[in-house]
């Protein structure tokens, strides 16, 4: 059983004491954790995402306040009181009475416009949402390769150090039979503690690695405990999109390209709604009164004279605000190209690299290794030939894994610069262009 590291139990207390203190409540995390259940456990309790979601219901009462009317006024008002001279005052019949409705009537699609400035408000919410996902999503798979990369070369250097183990108890009974001098045996006991003390910085590097994972997935009850699983290096299928169709894509599928967008058209509603809102809002009235004793009705209407336009200033700075959105879009745009361009080049290198190694690089590593083991046993090399072919052998196995999971991290990499999971990236995609 692996011993967990100071560090890691440290961390692991401090985040279960603020786990506590804030009352959050947690799942188990499985002993056997694969990419899936990471991603998907990431996704149910990231605390960001609660603040995404309460940012789009908060955004729904701004919608409700949109679509609100105008409220009438009533006003009750009475004239021509007098308290001297002759005849004897009569309120009743000397007064005049006033009791009447006002009604605003806001002019030029004010309140159309005042929704349609809300709606777009919720989708740009709810874009900010789906990118907060989308990148919990991707930081969480990013995590996952890299602690699995160290957990693998975990795996292979305990198995170097045990085979090393194996040499060292040989070179003993040899010595202690007087068929070998005992600089051997202490050569061979250097390089085992050479090994154990990599097997125990990488096993540091593990821990670490999957701390960053929880951070990743939002955990912050739970220890590095966990085993990761192994997740299958799937083969790169034939056809797949070219780069003009993967930058296309990106294009309309990119969070930040569409919360751009997004931000454009709300700029020109803001700026619509500004115009409405230079057109000043008639007041209907409608009512009764009294007068010298008659009852009779009033009606009329108040009209703002447009000498003077209030709300010219705002037309123009929300103008100005449509054209600096249009601007951040275009240099997102290019962005967005640019990252897909670094991704896809990066990739295709990758590959490359990754084809060369599968040419018969990994067999002759092994077959190198097993003919200088033999030989060592029939005393046909010495220790520094067997020793510098196990080296050689580890190093190949080591970079074979890396380059792997750097193959995935790159994918990943590639799906972030399109904003879409799952692309059909294939042969035709990775072929490096002349």
């Amino acid at each position: 059983m692996k011993k967990t590291s100071i560090a890691s139990v440290i961390v692991w207390l401090v985040a279960s004491s603020w786990g506590g203190q804030t009352g959050f409540a947690q799942d188990r995390l499985p002993e056997q954790l694969d990419l899936r259940q990471a991603v998907e456990l990431a996704l149910k309790q990231h605390p960001t995402l609660a603040v995404a979601e309460a940012q789009v219901e908060a955004i729904e009462g701004t919608r409700q306040q949109s679509a609100t009317r105008p409220n009438p006024s009533f006003v009750f008002q009475t004239e021509g009181w007098r308290f001297w001279d002759q005849p004897t005052f009569d309120a009743w019949d000397d007064l005049d009475i006033f009791a009447y409705v006002v009604q605003p009537i806001e002019r030029g699609g004010e309140r159309q416009k005042r929704i349609e400035l809300a709606d777009q408000d919720a989708t740009i919410a709810e874009i900010e949402q789906r990118a907060a996902r989308w990148r919990i999503q991707q930081n969480v798979k990013r995590a996952y390769w890299r602690a699995l990369l160290s957990q693998k070369e975990l795996e292979l250097r305990t198995g170097n150090r045990e085979f090393s183990r194996e040499i060292t108890d040989f070179h003993q009974k040899r010595v202690a039979e007087g068929a070998m001098p005992e600089s051997a045996l202490i050569r061979v006991q250097i390089e085992e503690d050479r090994l154990r003390l990599a097997e125990e910085n990488v096993a540091v590097e593990v821990d670490q690695s999957k701390l960053r994972l929880l951070q990743a997935m939002g955990w912050s009850d739970q220890s590095a405990s966990f085993e990761l699983v192994e997740q299958p290096i799937p083969d790169v299928p034939g056809g797949g999109d070219s780069l003009p169709q993967l930058l296309e894509r990106a294009r309309q599928t990119r969070p930040e390209v569409l919360l751009a967008q997004s931000k454009v058209e709300r700029a020109r509603r803001r700026e619509s709604l500004a115009q409405a809102e230079g057109k000043q809002s008639w007041d209907l009235v409608f009512g009764y009164k009294r007068t010298a004793g008659y009852n009779t009705l009033l009606g009329g209407v108040s009209i703002p004279l447009p000498f003077f336009d209030k709300n010219a200033g705002n037309v123009l700075y929300f103008r100005t605000d449509v054209q600096r959105a249009e601007a951040l879009l275009r240099e997102q745009v290019v962005m967005v190209d640019g990252e897909v361009n670094l991704a896809m080049a990066t990739l295709r290198r990758r590959f490359a690299i990754l084809r060369g190694m599968e040419e018969g690089m990994l067999d002759r590593a092994d077959e190198s290794w097993e003919i200088a083991r033999a030989a060592y046993q029939e005393g046909a090399i010495d220790l520094l030939r067997l020793l510098d072919a196990q080296r050689s052998s580890n190093e190949v196995h080591l970079l074979q894994n890396r380059t792997q999971i750097e193959f995935q991290l790159d994918l990943v990499q590639l799906e972030n610069a399109v904003g879409q999971e799952g692309l059909p990236v294939g042969l035709n995609s990775l072929k490096t262009e002349p």
